[in-house]
C-alpha cells in the first residue's frame, strides 16, 4: 500500500494537495458538472472551493487521513486515479476530463461517484 509521499511523488504533487484533495472528499455541497473550482467570487480567491473542502485542524486527523488516502488510492485503478488527480487536485470539470479521456461526461460522473463513496466508507470505520 503507497505511502502519501509515495502517492504525492508519483503524481509530481505535494502530500498537502493529496491530504486536500481527500479531505474535500467529506463535502456534501452540490455543483454544476461542468463547473470548475478556480472561478473568483465576491469573496475572493476560490471561495468556492474552500466551501466545498472541509477545513479541519490538521492535527491527529492528518495521520488518520493519510491512512485512509494510502487506503482508497491504493484502491483505484490508474484510470480512477488519474480522475481523482484532475478532478480534486487540478480542479477541472468533469467535462474536461471526460474530453481528455475520450468518455462521455457521464463516465467521468460515475467513476467521481465510486471514488467519493470509497472515501466515505474508509471514513466511516
Amino acid at each position: 500500500m503507497p505511502t502519501v509521499r509515495e502517492i504525492a511523488d508519483h503524481m509530481n504533487l505535494e502530500e498537502d494537495d493529496i491530504l486536500q484533495a481527500m479531505e474535500s472528499s467529506l463535502a456534501y455541497g452540490t455543483y454544476s458538472l461542468n463547473q470548475s473550482f478556480d472561478e473568483e467570487s465576491e469573496e475572493g480567491g476560490n471561495a468556492k472551493f474552500e466551501k466545498f473542502a472541509a477545513q479541519d485542524d490538521k492535527g491527529y486527523d492528518s495521520l488518520e487521513n493519510r491512512e485512509i488516502i494510502d487506503t482508497v488510492l491504493g484502491t483505484l485503478s490508474e484510470t480512477n486515479r488519474y480522475i481523482f488527480k484532475k478532478r480534486f487536485i487540478e480542479e477541472k470539470s468533469q467535462a474536461e476530463i471526460a474530453k481528455d479521456l475520450g468518455v462521455s461526461q457521464m463516465t467521468i460522473s460515475r467513476a467521481e461517484k465510486a471514488i467519493r463513496q470509497r472515501f466515505r466508507t474508509e471514513f466511516a470505520k
